[in-house]
């Protein structure tokens, strides 16, 4: 399967944190697969699995699966390169071992301007100030619409921001538009006449919490909303699956078998949601994770040894076509089963994209 360059072509390979690609290049003709690679995807393992149209990035106010496709690298890199950080003492006394954030942040009254308006005058400012304070080099960030028609974010940072920190900050860009104001004017209005259970929120919000809250909102003045959200990665077996689908979870996956029939299969992979469409930019992360096609090579005799080994491996999951392949096995695995020279092939693209994070890495240079 694997060889070295000869006169029809030669082969090559790409490589990233949780897939290897091959593929043949020829020196006579193009030559075209049965099966379009690129088509291929699943949104929450990765797998290719069902046939999905990925070559339009028109998103018509949803997310496409175009985007959910980058989105999903870009997270694998995000993981990858998450490692312990300098212990940093949280308010609470805790300690985190693990570099990587992913926090929700939403509107705490009713959404009185366009989704545009808040990027702009809330969210990016937001971005900005956790860029130049917090030093966030790597991030992912996806908008979408609540229930309540409200449109709030899912971000994943490489950089931890303590809560309280996090809260107050992200409140006080929510008041360039007014929005803690008239969180506290609303609050102030239901207890007028002191505390008020919130019946319909019983299910979820407990009697005993929501007195509590009230507590700490009258404490407050009501100027402090609970309006951010960090989750807990640390139990998480599968973060990557964890987070595309909260990321993602307006979007409803249809079962499909794969075929090839010329028809419109986004409709019929991705049902959209009942919720309005976003205006205007529905994703973007940084730079540096923005087209990462990953560590690139042809296949030379050192690599032929280790992608034959990948072949061979029956507990690595495999996808074949006639003029290209593609394994998934992350580069840990790969270590694990005593690999070298590609997962350094890997660290060496890591180190030339991402020097910051090498600089202490428990890589050896």
């Amino acid at each position: 399967m694997f060889s070295s360059p000869d006169e029809n072509g030669y082969s090559s390979f790409s490589v990233n944190p949780s897939y290897i690609t091959t593929w043949y290049n020829s020196f006579h003709h193009k030559r075209h697969s049965s099966i379009n690679f690129n088509a291929l995807f699943d949104l929450t393992d990765g797998k290719l699995n069902s046939l999905q149209n990925l070559q339009s990035n028109k998103h018509d106010g949803h997310l496409s699966l175009a985007a959910v496709k980058k989105i999903s690298k870009a997270l694998d890199y995000s993981i990858y390169l998450a490692k312990p950080p300098d212990k940093h003492k949280h308010l609470a006394g805790k300690h985190y071992q693990y570099c990587l954030n992913f926090i929700t942040l939403t509107l705490s009254s009713k959404q009185l301007h366009s989704d545009l308006e808040i990027k702009k005058e809330i969210f990016q400012p937001w971005l900005d100030y956790c860029r130049k304070h917090y030093k966030i080099k790597n991030y992912v960030w996806v908008i979408e619409k609540q229930k309540n028609g409200n449109t709030h974010f899912h971000v994943v940072s490489d950089k931890w921001i303590p809560h309280v920190e996090l809260r107050n900050l992200w409140n006080k860009f929510q008041q360039n538009l007014g929005y803690v104001t008239r969180y506290a004017e609303a609050q102030k209005r239901w207890f007028k006449n002191g505390f008020k259970v919130h019946s319909d929120l019983l299910q979820n919000w407990n009697y005993n919490k929501q007195y509590s809250a009230w507590l700490s909102g009258c404490k407050s003045g009501w100027n402090n909303p609970n309006s951010t959200d960090v989750h807990s990665l640390r139990f998480i077996s599968n973060v990557k699956k964890y987070m595309i689908k909260y990321m993602t979870k307006n979007y409803t996956r249809v079962e499909n078998k794969l075929t090839f029939e010329p028809n419109n299969i986004e409709d019929e992979l991705l049902k959209k949601d009942s919720y309005s469409k976003i205006t205007g930019r529905i994703w973007g992360c940084s730079e540096s994770l923005s087209k990462i096609k990953g560590a690139r090579d042809d296949v030379v005799d050192e690599a032929i040894e280790e992608l034959t080994s990948i072949s061979n491996d029956k507990s690595i999951y495999s996808v074949y076509d006639t003029y290209f392949s593609i394994h998934y096995v992350t580069i840990e695995q790969l270590r694990s089963k005593g690999l070298t020279f590609i997962p350094k092939l890997f660290d060496d693209f890591c180190k030339a994209r991402f020097p910051a994070y090498f600089q202490q890495s428990k890589i050896s240079m």
